[in-house]
This record gives structure tokens, sequence and C-alpha cells, in this order.
């Protein structure tokens, strides 16, 4: 790049550069260390016949092989199947549910339900099994008195591996509220103005949620995406 070019960074936006760079040299030497190492360790260690007390012996894929004649194995990537194909689209679906309703005019204004549906992910993994394991209990628990108040009995939820997976779900969609978060900033992102000529329209709520939050959220990420190359282009030019 000639100098002079109107993409040529100056010196201040170079300073600017590298103080960044200083401020997240420890997030990035962290993941270095302790993801990225880890990961490509483990995957080294899978390929070999390692006892610790001894080097590490190659053996290819011979780890694998017998991985997948574990019936253990086997049904544990059924139980994970199970999670993804009907935990997950109904964690993410109640949680744009919930969004949209947090964006809506009548509850925009008030924080309140925000930080209550935000507050379940604050609260420890150990509390939160603690807490549906007595909510799930089959003799005490909260789920099955309601059910004998109107004289239903209630089933061993965590006691049938029938209905465990079930019970996990409920689990998944009461921590979803950094999800609710992330789609209510997309929500929030669209402008005003494209509600109200859809309204002018004749659009209806299901007809907005539809067009306008499916469309626009992909427009932002166009942006965000240009803008993101801008900044990947200035840190080419400092390097």
């Amino acid at each position: 790049m000639t100098a002079g070019s109107p993409f040529s960074p100056n010196r201040s936006e170079r300073r600017e550069f590298w103080i960044a760079m200083i401020f997240i040299s420890p997030w990035v030497l962290g993941i270095i260390a302790f993801t990225l190492y880890p990961i490509f360790m483990s995957l080294y260690y899978s390929l070999t016949e390692y006892k610790v007390i001894a080097d590490p012996e190659f053996t290819g894929l011979g780890n694998y092989i017998n991985l997948f004649k574990d019936k253990v194995f086997i049904k544990s990537l059924g139980n994970t199947l199970y999670i993804v194909c009907f935990g997950v689209p109904l964690t993410l679906l109640s949680a744009l549910s919930v969004s949209v309703l947090l964006n809506s005019k009548e509850l925009r204004r008030f924080a309140f339900f925000r930080v209550a549906f935000f507050l379940p992910t604050l609260v420890p993994l150990i509390i939160n099994c603690i807490l549906w394991i007595w909510l799930l209990n089959s003799e005490n628990g909260l789920i099955n008195s309601l059910f004998r108040l109107f004289r239903i009995k209630g089933p061993s939820w965590l006691g049938s591996p029938a209905r465990a997976k079930p019970a996990l779900i409920p689990m998944m969609i009461w921590g979803c509220g950094g999800t609710i978060i992330i789609f209510l900033a997309g929500l929030q992102d669209i402008p005003e103005a494209l509600y109200e000529s859809a309204s002018l329209e004749g659009a209806g709520f299901l007809r907005r949620c539809r067009f306008i939050k499916r469309s626009t959220p992909s427009a932002t990420f166009c942006r965000r995406r240009s803008l993101l190359r801008k900044v990947l282009l200035l840190a080419s030019k400092n390097t």
C-alpha cells in the first residue's frame, strides 16, 4: 500500500491497535494455554496407548475402533442425539419466544422481566441440579405435589430412562437466559420504523415476526461482517 493511501492507518490508529492487543493478550494466552493446547494434546493422546508412567505408544485409530464397539458409548451417542434433536430446538424456540415478548412495547420498559429471565443463568450448576432433583422428586417433589392436588399420581421422573431424558429439557429451557439476551439484542437492533410501516400496511403480529425479524438480522450480520473485515484489514496493516 502506497504512502498517503486512505486505507493506510495513521500513527494514532497503530497506537490504539497495539494497546488493544496488549489488553486482549491475557485472553489470547488463556485460550492458547487452557483451550487450544488441551484440544490438540487430547487428539494426540487419543491416537496412542498412554499409561502415564510410560511413554505413549502410537496406535492409530485403534482407540476409535474399540470405542464404536462399546455399547455404552453407542447409548451415550443416542442420548446426545436426543438432546440435540429435541432439547436444543425447544430451548432456542423458547428463548426466541420470550425475547419477542420482552421486546414488545408493553414489556420493553420493564427491566424486571429481563432480569427475572436472566437470573437462572447466574445460579451455579450444582445448585441448579439440586433444585431440579427436588422439583422432580417422585415422593415430595413440587411437580408431583401439584399433581396430587388434582388426585393425579405423578410419575418417577428421574427413576425411568424413558422419562429422565425429557425431564432434562425443562432444565435446559430454565437456563436459556443468555440466549434470550442475545436474541433480544438482535431484535432491538431492528428500527422501529419498520414495525410502524408494517402496521400501516396491515401486517399482523405473526407477519411482522416472519418477515421483519427474519430478514433484518441477516442485514445486521452483513453489516457486522463488513465491520469485522475492516478490523482484520487494519490488523494486517499493523503486523
